[in-house]
């Protein structure tokens, strides 16, 4: 639900801020009007069934019982003690590893969904960060203003991915089907889509300037350097 309202903002701003038109007088943009209640009918679809399951899981018996009895259950299990401290710098290399598992995506315009778990991997290391500051001997603000940069982008750069996913889908033009033939979507779609692969592709450069610039400051190197204990 979350994408559609994101989805919906995207097309609202591009008639508001690119056509220069407001969304209300947008009435000769059948395809993007179109598009915009197909959005609107999909999350109102996946609305109920995730009420349901919400309600569901707090009656006796449900997923919110079942989470209860689990941490219940915590205090029984013979671990070793482990300070926080050493498992922030446990899970330093391992947060740093997934993202140089995913950063060659870049070199890619086209590896939307191998860019979109290198987002994910950024995303894991700011959270150990944020949560676990204290651990680290080093400030970690500037840190997280860097990784939050690339995220933002890396962010844009999937939901206008899923954007002409949800618009050919709304269309009906299969998988593989070029959607910029002509008649394959609205005019005023192809347009709208076409601006999007434009952003995208505006999007990825800024990410890989930021990325050769930090691999240029040994970023990475720096951070796994500083989070080893002694």
């Amino acid at each position: 639900m979350r994408d559609h309202d994101v989805l919906d903002e995207y097309l609202k701003t591009y008639v508001e801020k690119v056509l220069k038109i407001e969304w209300e007088a947008a009435s000769e943009y059948s395809g993007l009007l179109f598009f915009e209640r197909w959005l609107q009918d999909e999350r109102a679809e996946a609305f109920a069934p995730m009420v349901k399951r919400i309600a569901k899981s707090q009656r006796a018996g449900g997923l919110q019982e079942e989470f209860a009895r689990w941490a219940r259950g915590l205090s029984g299990v013979r671990e070793p003690k482990v300070s926080l401290k050493e498992i922030a710098h446990r899970l330093l290399p391992i947060r740093l590893d997934e993202i140089q598992s995913h950063a060659q995506s870049l070199e890619d315009g086209h590896a939307e969904e191998e860019q979109h778990e290198l987002r994910k991997s950024l995303r894991r290391l700011r959270y150990t960060f944020e949560t676990l500051a204290p651990c680290f001997d080093f400030e970690v603000k500037p840190i997280v203003k860097k990784l939050v940069e690339q995220q933002d982008l890396l962010g844009e750069m999937q939901d206008r991915a899923v954007l002409q996913s949800k618009a050919l889908e709304a269309f009906g033009v299969k998988r593989g089907v070029d959607w910029s033939t002509p008649g394959a979507v609205p005019e005023d779609v192809a347009t709208f889509l076409k601006y999007g692969e434009e952003r995208r592709a505006i999007l990825l450069l800024k990410v890989r300037k930021l990325w050769t610039k930090q691999q240029d400051e040994n970023f990475l190197e720096n951070l796994r350097s500083s989070g080893k204990t002694t």
